[in-house]
């Protein structure tokens, strides 16, 4: 599986293996939401849906077995849902309660959460689900098990891939600021010149980070303005700047 995984596709192939060794009727991918602080159907397989729960829905960690594997680390293998219904780590809580009634109205019966654990910690939820009881057995759990310790280095790849990918487009629009920030500081300078927009290039590199830059030049050729785009052009970095490089151009004329 490769760091550009496509989750959609993942789950598909999963089901498809799923169903032809387990014969589930309902397969989810979970992962945490960002903005609900709970989890969320990724990506579903569920031909038989009635609607309760589908791609997008938001299902509480604390109110919920697939929840409680996730917190918890541990696998959570029940052969009627009635095991766990009155359990305050899952459904026997005021949150649980409302969601496992929408579990009911999708018919499913028996099941098994896996924790999807990578490098990193849990990263998501493998739910495989049957509309029958005791639907999975123990060489049921223990192959759904190893599929989720596969799934869970390609989903930590996959979501490795999007933050680079974002952190990539952060860094692309924060030059592109300060490529605009640094023509504006240099006013009637234009940048036609081969060596000005080699500095200026280089000026972009630095000017975000604290590493200490030494600027050298004739007399005439721009230096302060460049140091103004990476110290800022506040009264005391300037004077700060005009007193280093005066120090340093009387000591080499002495």
């Amino acid at each position: 599986m490769t760091s550009k995984l496509d989750l959609p596709r993942l789950v598909e192939v999963l089901s498809t293996d799923l169903l032809s060794v387990t014969r589930c009727d309902f397969c989810a991918l979970l992962l945490p939401d960002a903005d609900s602080g709970e989890l969320r159907i990724t990506t579903l397989y569920n031909p038989e849906a009635r609607g309760s729960l589908s791609d997008g829905t938001i299902i509480p960690i604390h109110g919920s077995i697939c929840g409680k594997a996730f917190w918890t680390g541990k696998t959570q293998h029940f052969n009627h849902f009635e095991e766990v219904r009155d359990d305050p780590e899952s459904f026997g809580n005021k949150v649980g309660r409302p969601f496992y009634q929408r579990v009911m109205a999708e018919g499913l019966v028996s099941g098994c959460d896996i924790p999807l654990t990578g490098r990193s910690g849990v990263v998501g939820v493998l739910a495989a689900l049957k509309r029958s009881e005791r639907a999975f057995s123990k060489d049921d759990v223990a192959f759904l098990e190893q599929v989720a310790a596969q799934v869970a280095i390609a989903v930590e790849n996959a979501l490795a891939y999007e933050e680079a990918i974002k952190d990539k487009d952060k860094e692309t629009k924060q030059r592109l600021y300060l490529e605009e920030e640094i023509r504006a500081e240099f006013g009637e300078i234009v940048e036609d010149s081969p060596a000005l927009k080699a500095a200026l290039d280089l000026v972009c590199v630095v000017a975000p980070t604290d590493s200490s830059v030494l600027v050298l030049g004739e007399t005439g050729t721009g230096k302060e303005l460049i140091a103004l785009v990476l110290i800022g052009p506040t009264p005391w970095s300037l004077d700060q700047y005009r007193s280093l490089h005066s120090s340093q151009h009387k000591s080499l004329n002495n």
